[in-house]
């Protein structure tokens, strides 16, 4: 093991250590910001447990092949650890899905029209 990762070019090591969790942390502060948006009267919800709720709802979607059951995890996580409604959760939810969709829609005709 230990030669192995002796063995590792550093330079592209630290290149897919930060192209793993750099969407983490973008998709983290997205849905933070969400979830602030759509209820102001609360205080927010940390960034610690935002992230660990987007960590977690990722690694459903990859083990459950359905996306769904990532939102279902984000929108009972957000019940339950963020003490907010279910309405709030789902809406929060829903939302951080369509924002991905449309930075997504964006980047495909900024690539096709250059």
């Amino acid at each position: 093991m230990k030669r192995i990762l002796l063995q590792l070019d550093k330079g592209w090591f630290a290149a897919a250590i930060v192209a793993y969790w750099l969407p983490q942390i973008i998709n983290s502060l997205r849905l933070q910001l969400i979830v602030r948006w759509l209820s102001p009267t609360t205080a927010g919800l940390p960034f610690r447990l935002v992230f660990r709720v987007v960590c977690t709802a990722g690694f459903i979607a990859v083990v459950a092949p359905i996306g769904l059951m990532a939102d279902a995890a984000k929108v009972g996580a957000l019940r339950l650890a963020g003490n907010q409604s279910l309405t709030n959760s789902a809406r929060a939810t829903l939302f951080d899905r369509v924002v991905a969709v449309q930075w997504m829609a964006l980047f495909g005709f900024v690539g096709v029209a250059y």
